[in-house]
């Protein structure tokens, strides 16, 4: 079917002059009706599909108390990072065995390593290892922060590197020092039991989450 190019009358077919308006239909030229459109697709999706829900925030929904992993993201971590950052310069300048002077005017870590010489290179490894702890904290942090699939392992990943670190600094100290080591025991003892104490809460904790951690 065809419209009057006049004024839109619907034609009828073979019509040589339109029934409303009488303008001859030249040569049988017409204008054909518009059909309806589909409407253009919205956002790459065809209509009548619906477009998927984009979740801004993984928790919406979910029911799931997060002061935890809020606490870890946007305090702890940034804790952690910093005391291993101080830990390392405590190290490096020998400052883990106090700040005082002997009467020869001597620092109190040079009498140290006067007397143990395999201190000064333990104490340098330590500052290494302390510093690359700091970055790690940073990184568990930004995957944490960021959702991603492998925050939470990256998470416990650093409570065991913190656990190991320990436990080699108490045993290399153990075989250099002898004797009495009652206070260096009892300090490493306590970074040990609370490195594990989190590896188990934290596991716990982020496998009940692990829906939302998928970047």
């Amino acid at each position: 079917m065809a419209n009057c190019e006049k004024c839109g009358t619907l034609l009828p077919e073979n019509a040589l002059f339109c029934p409303n308006c009488g303008r001859p239909i030249d040569g049988g030229h017409t204008t054909e009706a518009p059909s309806p459109e589909t409407p253009a697709p919205v956002g790459g999706y065809s209509y009548g599909q619906s477009a998927p829900v984009v979740r801004t925030n993984p928790t919406d929904g979910l029911g799931l108390p997060m002061k935890w992993y809020k606490f870890l993201v946007y305090v702890s971590l940034f804790l952690m990072a910093a005391n291993q950052l101080w830990s390392g310069l405590e190290s490096l300048a020998g400052l883990n065995y106090g700040n005082g002077y002997a009467e020869t005017g001597q620092h109190v870590s040079e009498l140290v390593y006067a007397l143990y010489p395999s201190l000064r290179g333990l104490d340098i490894a330590m500052a290494v290892l302390s510093v690359a702890q700091a970055v790690g904290a940073i990184v568990a942090r930004q995957m944490l922060a960021h959702y991603r699939t492998k925050g939470p392992t990256t998470l416990l990943v650093l409570y065991g590197a913190n656990l190991t670190v320990a436990l080699i600094y108490l045993v290399a100290a153990g075989v250099i020092i002898g004797g009495d080591m009652t206070a260096l025991v009892f300090s490493g003892g306590l970074v040990i039991a609370w490195s594990i104490l989190m590896i188990l809460l934290n596991r716990t904790y982020f496998k009940k989450r692990k829906a939302l951690f998928c970047n």
